[in-house]
């Protein structure tokens, strides 16, 4: 079942790294309010971090997989993909804020990160390859991730498996 089907509406849409819209519609909507990149989006020509539309008009947050033994300094100096100097030239060109979902809405709703019954061996909707590497987790643990987020899902099963959305309360929902 497609979003667009079950009347899915929502206020701010995150994506990841370069997941497109245009051809997906139908599927995964056009809105996007965050886009979260990783260093590799950033760093690599192919991706024109810079250029793209993709990476205009939304909020960004860049992150990087740092190797873990390394001190914040010696990371920042030598990280993995080159991530400060095409991120900051970005945020010169296209200056904006950053904001992250849970702190500020009731509910975040994850679509297709748990996947539903239409699951497939393709890592991202628009590839064309199969590789079930992705589902396992080459670059960071998605087991252990997407075993947390079902965690703290407070949507019904249909939603999760049927519908392809996990529900996680914001902090605002949540009593500490």
């Amino acid at each position: 079942m497609r979003l667009s089907e079950v009347g899915y509406s929502h206020e701010v849409v995150v994506r990841f790294n370069h997941a497109p819209t245009e051809g997906y519609t139908s599927d995964v909507g056009s809105k996007t309010s965050l886009r979260i990149v990783n260093s590799q989006v950033v760093s690599k020509p192919v991706f024109r971090f810079l250029d793209s539309p993709l990476y205009r008009g939304v909020m960004l947050l860049a992150w990087d997989p740092s190797n873990y033994s390394a001190t914040l300094d010696e990371w920042y100096k030598n990280p993995d993909f080159d991530l400060f100097g095409p991120y900051f030239e970005h945020r010169v060109r296209r200056p904006s804020g950053l904001a992250l979902t849970l702190p500020h809405c009731r509910l975040v709703d994850l679509v297709e990160y748990v996947p539903s019954l239409r699951l497939t061996k393709r890592c991202h909707y628009w590839d064309v390859t199969e590789d079930s590497s992705c589902t396992f987790g080459v670059w960071h643990p998605l087991a252990a991730e997407k075993l947390l987020t079902l965690a703290l899902n407070v949507a019904d099963d249909a939603a999760v498996f049927s519908q392809g959305y996990v529900r996680v309360p914001g902090y605002d929902a949540l009593s500490c």
